[in-house]
């Protein structure tokens, strides 16, 4: 009796130990093999390697250049979140940018398929290796003037209707101050 509770105990030792590796294993692969999980712009986190307040950019899959704010932030891994802001319209662009090294030649053929494009970092600005690249919508941050503080919108209404309101809030503020 005595020996089976001491076999018994060890048993759960063993076990508890190669727990916490399994697990650990278990989240260091499914790293690895999301990494197309992306922080989101305005403010995606990382470290900002390019900004410009204004100029021409080029938007990957896209023929035509657009004008407009650009910041570029690394993320770790090689990985970039590029966030491009038209300076007429609150709707950006936010373009995730993955090396190719970071996932299987099946995983790159599942994501070219949900839309990723297969390009040249050096064609964009970053390191000279393949990366897949794929567009999403964000809400920019408008620009403010007078030391005012940035808002954070969500949900908002189409642009045209917060440019108006953009204009009566200059009004009413303007009659307050004055």
């Amino acid at each position: 009796m005595g020996r089976k509770i001491i076999v018994s105990l060890i048993g759960l030792l063993i076990i508890s130990l190669l727990i916490p590796s399994i697990s650990l294993a278990t989240y260091s692969n499914h790293d690895k093999e999301n990494p197309a999980d992306f922080t989101r712009c305005p403010d995606p986190g990382g470290t900002k390697v390019a900004s410009y307040d204004e100029g021409w950019h080029w938007i990957v899959g896209e023929s035509d250049l657009r004008w407009g704010s650009d910041n570029v932030y690394d993320i770790g891994e090689q990985r970039y979140v590029q966030c491009y802001c038209p300076t007429d319209d609150l709707e950006g662009i936010q373009t995730n940018w993955m090396p190719t090294s970071l996932v299987s030649d099946e995983k790159q053929e599942k994501l070219i398929n949900k839309g990723w494009i297969l390009v040249d970092g050096a064609d964009f600005g970053l390191p000279n290796i393949q990366y897949l690249a794929k567009n999403s919508k964000f809400i920019c941050k408008p620009k403010t003037d007078n030391n005012c503080h940035d808002w954070d919108i969500k949900n908002y209404p189409k642009p045209q209707s917060v440019n108006k309101l953009l204009k009566k809030l200059d009004f009413k503020i303007d009659k307050i101050l004055n």
